[in-house]
């Protein structure tokens, strides 16, 4: 491909056309309550912030407003379920309030908070991913409420939140590590019981890029609100540098993205994916701007990704519309039909364009190359 450079004309251009087609295609009271849609809105809010564009900040606050109804109760939401996806959209409820102290979205926070207090947990204190998966913990959930809950100890000054988070993240990353690679497996399941699970480790077979993808944001978001002066903050940051040290040595040199199996580059089969790639954009970006990482070693990584990802996998439609295309539309463990881990399943998923799980991520990343 002809050699470009990345300026921030380029990553606000991409990152305003995507968002557009998002609130094109999404109206007012189209969305549900799950940690899709607070994937997005929460990027949509960022990019807002970012590059000044207020309606932006009201689309969101539209859509969330539909959801949450004059008493700070949530449509959709069922605590019963005992599923961290639920909480993730309590980000963006949470930058709600925090901007207009609106008790609605404090009562919707609280809740959400709330059912962790009573969420299934391994020995070790891990919340299982969802009370249909018991004692497994899947490196996605830790993405799904970490960031939610540590930035909530941090404005209510409850000490004891950010140390659980911190905790579980230290905790999975030892529970799923690679030897190999340096790299984390997709989940742990704590009694083996799982057909996917090692009978010894307990680790599920592969490194899923995206699962991997959530682990990382999910340190480095949590990172940003400890600050250095937390307990934590030192095995953390250590364990963040350490997987991006490890995680640029997979990205493809010809392409500059990552794969779906983000260790197995030359298995047949496998292919370069869309979200896990916006998502190592975002966290390396971010991690030179917290200071965590060195920019001289690291930033054309985030850049030539993000640069690659605007190039060559988005699609503008005749309306003018722009599609983030190459996004794996999902993978699990376990379930109904039983997903089995293997890499055949997970080269088999659908591979789709605009999912919000590629998409947010873009979005983003976007954000944290222009405040570089």
């Amino acid at each position: 491909m002809e050699e470009m450079s990345l300026d921030k004309k380029i990553i606000e251009n991409n990152a305003i056309n995507i968002a557009n087609t998002m609130i094109a295609v999404n109206p007012i009271g189209s969305l549900k309550w799950n940690y899709e849609t607070g994937l997005l809105l929460l990027a949509i809010w960022h990019i807002g912030k970012t590059f000044n564009k207020p309606t932006f900040n009201e689309y969101v606050r539209q859509q969330i407003d539909c959801l949450i109804d004059n008493e700070g109760i949530i449509n959709g939401y069922k605590k019963d379920e005992f599923n961290l996806d639920q909480i993730n959209s309590g980000k963006i409820v949470l930058e709600l309030f925090i901007e207009s102290h609106d008790n609605r979205y404090e009562k919707a926070c609280i809740t959400l908070i709330n059912q962790l207090h009573e969420h299934p947990v391994t020995e070790s204190g891990g919340y299982w991913h969802k009370k249909i998966y018991p004692y497994q913990i899947w490196l996605d959930g830790l993405y799904m409420y970490g960031p939610f809950v540590a930035r909530w100890g941090q404005i209510t000054g409850d000490e004891g939140c950010i140390a659980k988070v911190c905790k579980n993240l230290i905790d999975i990353k030892n529970k799923t590590y690679d030897m190999k690679n340096g790299l984390l497996r997709h989940a742990w399941d704590e009694k083996r019981f799982q057909l996917w699970a090692d009978s010894v480790t307990g680790q599920s077979p592969y490194v899923w890029g995206r699962a991997l993808g959530w682990y990382c944001m999910a340190l480095a978001d949590v990172l940003e609100v400890i600050g250095r002066t937390n307990a934590y903050y030192t095995e953390l940051i250590k364990i963040f540098q350490e997987l991006c040290r490890n995680i640029i040595t997979f990205q493809d040199p010809k392409t500059k993205l990552w794969y779906q199996i983000l260790d197995l580059v030359e298995r047949e089969g496998n292919y370069l994916e869309t979200s896990c790639s916006a998502m190592f954009s975002y966290v390396i970006a971010k991690g030179i701007r917290l200071g965590m990482l060195d920019e001289t070693l690291y930033i054309k990584h985030a850049e030539d990704a993000f640069l690659a990802l605007s190039t060559n996998r988005i699609r503008k439609d005749n309306q003018g519309f722009s599609h983030l295309e190459g996004i794996c539309k999902v993978a699990g463990l376990g379930g109904t039909p039983y997903r089995d881990g293997s890499f055949s399943y997970y080269i088999s998923e659908p591979v789709v364009a605009d999912d919000f799980k590629g998409v947010g991520p873009y979005l983003l990343a976007a954000c944290e190359l222009a405040k570089l």
